[in-house]
């Protein structure tokens, strides 16, 4: 199986000391991993492309680089001119919809409401159904291997917490953040995005919409 992972979720996974709880909570290895040609480049760690994360994120991207795969360019021409989705995604769609045994790893919202919206599309909506985690899905997952507090921990304590709305919202409480509010609010960006996904997420067991979190706008 292969877990093709772009650039934003590699980057936000590395800035809270995730990646390798939140591949393997995805049921892969960081082995699997397949990541775009440019994302070495485009993250800092190689060429002459400032990094803007410290020292510390930079190793984890460097080790995340040598144990995983890059992927190929190869990509579906129906992808080539949809607005919102850029020349990085349409490889890591056609990719991970070419096989039944790969998955996507996306933090990019907006392209995959761009792939459900274009007709051209539809098959690679079909054939990636319950293949897509996006990033929310990924940390409720980590959360249920390794802790809610080992989670919280590790993205309050990273410094990075505001690299995404999304996960800053959720843990703006910060080490005073509790599980039911932030795995809620996690869970309620996750709903939304599956009511227009087409399908195309892995399916979530919404635990804590239905234990007591109250109805919020996402």
């Amino acid at each position: 199986m292969n877990l093709f992972a772009d650039n934003d979720v590699i980057a936000k996974l590395a800035a809270w000391d995730l990646l390798d709880a939140g591949i393997k909570a995805c049921g892969l290895q960081v082995a699997n991993v397949r990541y775009l040609p440019s994302a070495p480049f485009v993250l800092g760690v190689r060429g002459k492309m400032p990094c803007k994360y410290p020292p510390v994120v930079q190793e984890r991207l460097r080790a995340l680089f040598a144990s995983a795969q890059q992927c190929g360019d190869s990509r579906d021409d129906a992808l080539a001119d949809v607005v919102g989705i850029d020349p990085g995604d349409s490889i890591l769609l056609s990719q991970s919809a070419s096989t039944t045994s790969s998955f996507l790893m996306t933090g990019d919202k907006k392209c995959i409401r761009a792939v459900v919206a274009e007709p051209r599309c539809a098959v690679l909506v079909t054939n990636l159904r319950e293949r897509v985690f996006c990033l929310e899905q990924v940390l409720l997952r980590a959360i249920s291997q390794i802790t809610f507090d080992e989670v919280k921990r590790r993205v309050v304590e990273s410094g990075l917490l505001t690299v995404d709305t999304a996960v800053a919202a959720a843990f703006g409480s910060g080490l005073l953040a509790d599980q039911l509010n932030a795995c809620g609010a996690l869970e309620q960006r996750v709903q939304a995005l599956a009511a227009v996904a087409g399908g195309m997420l892995v399916p979530h067991p919404f635990t804590f919409l239905g234990n007591g979190f109250g109805n919020r706008s996402v």
